[in-house]
């Protein structure tokens, strides 16, 4: 069964550089939104003005 190990490997190749394609196009999507959005970028633990902590 050489035939159905080449076409399992070509299937898991073909996935793993989907998959890769996938992830570099959410992080430039991503990077492209933070950067559209300083405030975001300079604190990102940052609570908005009107709201507490609760301390």
């Amino acid at each position: 069964m050489p035939a159905a190990e080449y076409l399992l490997d070509g299937l898991q190749l073909f996935l793993g550089k989907c998959r890769a394609l996938v992830g570099e196009i959410f992080t430039d999507v991503l990077n492209h939104n933070t950067d559209r959005l300083p405030s975001v970028k300079k604190d990102a633990t940052a609570l908005p003005e009107n709201v507490s902590d609760g301390s």
